[in-house]
């Protein structure tokens, strides 16, 4: 079994103060005639963006916050990957959480799956039944933070084999579920793979509407997704 280690986030004061300078030092095109977001992103909001990071967000708060979370590395194929394994908790009957390995997209990492781990993790604190509760594993994708990028050509294909040496040989759970972030890496892969793959089922991120996200999207993206969405909602077809 490949031998595991905790992890802790600790980035360095140089490397903090190298981006502040280079975030400062950003030169930033002048605003076209066109409607906001209509030609690309807007330069006052990108403006407001870089001021926030500048001078409101606070990069120590947040990863003291990471490191109240389980972490780990576990070398496989010769890589270091990054991941979480929160156990879930046990319900009255003595049953055994189910393992699930969630697997994030691509532009992101594995924060945006954090929400999702307490519901999963102690579903009776969440008003669901804490029978349903799972052992949840969040790795970063091979090259993203924390992992070590592959030595062989990143392939979904490949991330799929990655996540299950990760679940099977290092975490030794015989069978376990997996639910993919975009473009379905490698969690999306898993499930499609030989008969003798643990992994038996798989799920995928549920469509979004454009104006759930953080940041204004360009119109006619915004009105391309919605319309999408809507028909994802209607006949169940996928985006």
């Amino acid at each position: 079994m490949p031998p595991i280690s905790p992890f802790r986030v600790d980035v360095s004061h140089e490397v903090l103060d190298d981006l502040r300078t280079r975030v400062l030092r950003a030169r930033l095109p002048a605003a076209s005639d066109h409607e906001p977001w209509a030609a690309g992103t807007d330069p006052a909001f990108l403006r407001r963006l870089l001021a926030y990071w500048v001078d409101d967000f606070d990069w120590r708060a947040v990863e003291a916050k990471l490191n109240e979370l389980p972490q780990y590395r576990a070398e496989i194929d010769g890589r270091s990957v990054h991941f979480l394994h929160m156990p879930g908790t046990r319900a009255g009957n003595g049953s055994t959480p189910s393992p699930l390995i969630l697997s994030h997209g691509w532009p992101s990492c594995f924060v945006e799956m954090l929400r999702l781990a307490p519901m999963l993790t102690h579903p009776g604190s969440h008003s669901a039944d804490p029978a349903d509760a799972f052992d949840v594993v969040i790795p970063s994708l091979p090259g993203f933070l924390f992992s070590e990028p592959p030595a062989d050509r990143w392939t979904r294909y490949g991330v799929a084999d990655i996540w299950d040496t990760l679940m099977s040989e290092v975490l030794r759970y015989p069978r376990y579920g997996a639910f993919g972030g975009r473009h379905r890496r490698g969690g999306q892969r898993l499930a499609g793979g030989p008969p003798s793959r643990p992994c038996r089922r798989r799920a995928r991120n549920p469509p979004e509407r454009a104006d759930g996200f953080r940041g204004p999207a360009p119109v006619r993206r915004r009105a391309g997704l919605s319309r999408r969405v809507d028909r994802v909602r209607r006949d169940g077809r996928r985006l």
